[in-house]
Protein backbone atom coordinates (compact mmCIF):
# COMPACT_ATOMS: atom_id res chain seq x y z
CA UNK A 1 0.00 0.00 0.00
CA UNK A 2 1.41 3.37 -1.03
CA UNK A 3 1.15 6.45 1.11
CA UNK A 4 0.88 8.52 -2.07
CA UNK A 5 -1.82 9.18 -4.64
CA UNK A 6 -1.40 7.99 -8.22
CA UNK A 7 1.15 10.29 -9.80
CA UNK A 8 -0.27 12.31 -12.72
CA UNK A 9 3.17 12.45 -14.38
CA UNK A 10 3.82 16.19 -14.19
CA UNK A 11 6.54 15.51 -11.59
CA UNK A 12 7.16 11.74 -11.63
CA UNK A 13 8.31 9.85 -8.55
CA UNK A 14 12.09 10.17 -8.10
CA UNK A 15 12.27 13.00 -10.69
CA UNK A 16 14.96 15.62 -10.18
CA UNK A 17 13.33 18.99 -9.57
CA UNK A 18 14.02 22.51 -8.45
CA UNK A 19 11.88 23.47 -5.48
CA UNK A 20 11.26 26.77 -3.74
CA UNK A 21 12.77 26.43 -0.27
CA UNK A 22 13.83 28.98 2.36
CA UNK A 23 17.53 28.78 3.17
CA UNK A 24 18.81 29.56 6.67
CA UNK A 25 19.90 32.94 5.30
CA UNK A 26 16.42 33.77 3.93
CA UNK A 27 15.13 36.78 5.89
CA UNK A 28 12.00 36.24 7.98
CA UNK A 29 8.90 37.46 6.20
CA UNK A 30 10.27 36.73 2.72
CA UNK A 31 7.38 35.80 0.43
CA UNK A 32 7.38 32.18 -0.75
CA UNK A 33 7.57 33.39 -4.34
CA UNK A 34 10.92 34.99 -3.50
CA UNK A 35 12.46 31.87 -1.90
CA UNK A 36 15.41 30.49 -3.87
CA UNK A 37 15.18 27.46 -6.15
CA UNK A 38 17.02 24.49 -4.63
CA UNK A 39 17.68 21.03 -6.11
CA UNK A 40 15.57 18.15 -4.83
CA UNK A 41 13.70 15.05 -5.89
CA UNK A 42 10.11 13.83 -5.76
CA UNK A 43 9.12 11.21 -3.20
CA UNK A 44 5.51 11.02 -4.39
CA UNK A 45 2.35 12.90 -5.26
CA UNK A 46 0.05 13.53 -2.28
CA UNK A 47 -2.99 14.99 -4.00
CA UNK A 48 -4.24 16.66 -7.19
CA UNK A 49 -1.62 19.43 -6.98
CA UNK A 50 0.75 18.51 -4.14
CA UNK A 51 4.05 16.63 -4.05
CA UNK A 52 6.25 15.40 -1.23
CA UNK A 53 9.90 16.26 -1.89
CA UNK A 54 13.38 15.93 -0.48
CA UNK A 55 15.54 19.05 -0.71
CA UNK A 56 18.98 17.58 -1.33
CA UNK A 57 20.79 20.24 -3.34
CA UNK A 58 22.64 21.87 -0.47
CA UNK A 59 24.75 19.75 1.89
CA UNK A 60 24.54 22.44 4.57
CA UNK A 61 20.82 21.67 4.93
CA UNK A 62 21.56 18.04 5.88
CA UNK A 63 21.75 16.71 9.43
CA UNK A 64 23.41 13.49 10.54
CA UNK A 65 21.09 10.51 10.96
CA UNK A 66 21.57 9.32 14.55
CA UNK A 67 20.18 5.88 13.62
CA UNK A 68 22.56 5.30 10.70
CA UNK A 69 25.99 3.97 11.67
CA UNK A 70 27.30 4.88 8.20
CA UNK A 71 26.46 8.53 8.82
CA UNK A 72 24.21 9.04 5.81
CA UNK A 73 22.79 12.58 6.02
CA UNK A 74 19.12 13.41 6.42
CA UNK A 75 17.88 16.16 4.12
CA UNK A 76 14.76 18.24 4.74
CA UNK A 77 11.47 17.22 3.16
CA UNK A 78 8.56 19.48 2.25
CA UNK A 79 5.24 19.59 0.41
CA UNK A 80 4.83 21.86 -2.61
CA UNK A 81 2.32 22.52 -5.38
CA UNK A 82 3.18 22.74 -9.08
CA UNK A 83 3.81 26.51 -8.95
CA UNK A 84 6.76 25.87 -6.59
CA UNK A 85 8.36 23.10 -8.69
CA UNK A 86 10.34 22.86 -11.91
CA UNK A 87 11.79 19.78 -13.55
CA UNK A 88 15.56 20.06 -13.61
Amino acid sequence: MSLYADNDGRFPDEAAVLVRFPLPSTPDGTARGDWPWVAGHVLGQCGPDEWHLVVDGLPELAEPDPDDPDGEPLFPACFRDASELRLS
